[in-house]
């Protein structure tokens, strides 16, 4: 069985391609754009949606019963939301990480974005660009656009 490792993904809708930290642990630049830090939903085993965010390790590609799976080796953070002490109008815009959780494997269909992660004071700070919200007829807006 072989598995094939990828060191960059470009999401559908997303412009940013994220890397893994596989790929940017090998660029020689200190001072580049850490771009292997996600967004991820999953469905819970009561079905209601769970966001996370994590860094991707690396991405792979894995044969199962005939069909190619993209999947991708994600470090997942436990986090606190500081958005509204911060001062920002919306929830889940600026999130501390409060330290690592469990290593997952999940379909890169799971990753909705990269976010951006900011260092102050040795916490880092997630700051998520954009955020997804479902009008009241269940729509994402601009899904039928």
């Amino acid at each position: 069985m072989a598995i094939i490792k990828w060191g960059r993904c470009l999401l559908s809708g997303d412009p940013d391609g994220i890397a893994s930290q596989w790929l940017e642990l090998r660029r020689d630049s200190g001072q580049a754009r850490i771009s292997s830090v996600v967004r991820l939903s999953q469905l819970s085993d009561t079905g209601q949606t769970i966001t996370q965010y994590g860094k991707v390790i690396h991405f792979f590609v894995h044969e199962f019963r005939g069909t190619d799976q993209m999947l991708a080796y994600v470090q997942i953070y436990r986090t606190r939301d500081y958005s509204l002490e911060f001062g920002c109008s919306q929830p889940d815009k600026i999130i501390r990480v409060e330290r690592q959780g469990p290593l997952e494997v999940v379909g890169i269909t799971a990753i909705d974005e990269g976010v951006g992660i900011m260092n102050v004071a040795d916490k880092e700070y997630i700051l998520v660009r954009r955020q997804m919200f479902d009008t009241d007829d269940g729509e994402t807006p601009g899904e039928n656009a």
